[in-house]
């Protein structure tokens, strides 16, 4: 299969670890301001400055998750599973 491009890094998209890695390095270059986009709106009255990311952390961070859960049960065969308990204790 052919490889894919992802901020920069050469990745196999058949393998969901080094996906993941990828995407966990394209997030951290957005948190850190690298992808950061600036616009400056004038006009005779006011003067904003809108900075915004090009992209949603939200849903960025729900790919990683995906890929993550993908690499895991590759590597060990099963997939983590998470339960939420009620706080109550018998």
């Amino acid at each position: 299969m052919s490889t894919i491009t992802i901020g920069g890094i050469e990745v196999d998209p058949a393998d969901p670890c080094a996906v993941a890695s990828a995407l966990r390095t394209i997030r951290l270059r957005v948190v850190a301001g690298e992808a950061v986009a600036e616009t400056m709106i004038r006009d005779p009255a006011t003067q904003r400055q809108i900075v915004f990311t090009p992209t949603n952390l939200a849903t960025l961070d729900k790919a990683i998750a995906d890929y993550a859960a993908m690499c895991d049960s590759a590597t060990n065969g099963t997939r983590k599973r998470r339960s939420i308990g009620s706080g109550w204790s018998r």
